[in-house]
């Protein structure tokens, strides 16, 4: 156990974890107590877009992509996780192994799903996400006017 707390805790910034959500799922102090139930995994660290409300171009740590291997590392240090959340600051769809992503984590048993702004969605990745198992999403839109919401998610086409 002690290794495996280890392991998150020492790569949790390069895989896109905070160590106060890892501390919430598992640890008490120096002892740790259960394996994590779910998982919250940044498949992008980059957006496509510039929304008002966002953080991200402030943001200190490098913009990146996650690999399908260390995303494969990190749900296989974790076998009793049940749900995964491929969300984080980033866009998900911007890394090209999201469906197989969706996959490997439903191969295992678990829920999950991602939040999005959906302008990167084509027919071929909706069928991919669809066929991998996906159990949901939910889009980020902000705004019920073309002037609102171009002007909220910078760079969005309304």
């Amino acid at each position: 156990m002690a290794s495996l707390t280890k392991y998150f805790f020492d790569k949790g910034r390069e895989f896109g974890f905070s160590p106060g959500m890892l501390r919430s799922f598992f640890e008490v102090g120096e002892k740790a107590y259960a394996y994590p139930t779910r998982l919250q995994i940044e498949p992008s660290s980059a957006c496509n877009l510039h929304c008002v409300m966002c953080p991200i171009d402030e943001m200190v740590r490098p913009k990146g992509i996650i690999s399908f291997e260390n995303f494969k590392k990190i749900v296989d240090k974790a076998p009793t996780a049940k749900a995964l959340s491929l969300t984080g600051i980033g866009e998900p769809t911007m890394n090209r192994a999201l469906p197989e992503m969706v996959a490997y984590a439903k191969a295992r048993g678990m829920t999950v799903g991602f939040a999005s702004n959906g302008t990167l969605f084509t027919q071929e990745l909706a069928e991919k996400l669809v066929q991998a198992g996906l159990d949901h999403l939910s889009f980020s839109i902000d705004g019920g006017s073309k002037e609102a919401y171009e002007k909220i998610r910078r760079g969005g086409k309304f």
